[in-house]
């Protein structure tokens, strides 16, 4: 019943700002700045920050160089390895061929080809 459908209450629009405001405003900042350009504290701290930001930049400048020739050492030596095992396993997988190959070789019975493929092998030739 006594439920409010703007539970916000009522909308409030801004007046629209007159000139003297305007210039109140622009009148704190201009003291404010004036006031912090004055000040040692803020003076010797705006030093220490540009000196720590200038200090930061070429560190972070040296530390990347750094990391970069890192992982281009890295990278060269992961292409070594890899390329090692690819012929290791090439070497491998045709030692097992050779070895699959001498010993179908060996089970063939005289005069049977020995095709070695999937296909069932020949019957013997009619007398």
């Amino acid at each position: 019943m006594g439920a409010r459908s703007d539970a916000g209450g009522p909308r409030r629009f801004s007046r629209p700002k007159t000139q003297e405001q305007t210039q109140n405003k622009k009148t704190k900042k201009q003291v404010l700045v004036e006031t912090l350009a004055n000040s040692r504290v803020f003076q010797r701290f705006a030093v220490w920050s540009h000196r720590t930001s200038k200090e930061l930049t070429a560190k972070t400048k040296d530390h990347a160089e750094a990391l970069d020739s890192t992982f281009d050492r890295l990278g060269e030596a992961a292409r070594r390895q890899a390329k090692a095992l690819r012929q290791d396993f090439e070497q491998q997988l045709r030692a097992q061929q050779q070895q699959q190959v001498q010993q179908a070789g060996g089970q063939q019975q005289p005069g049977q080809g020995g095709g070695g493929g999937t296909s069932p092998p020949r019957p013997p030739p009619p007398r």
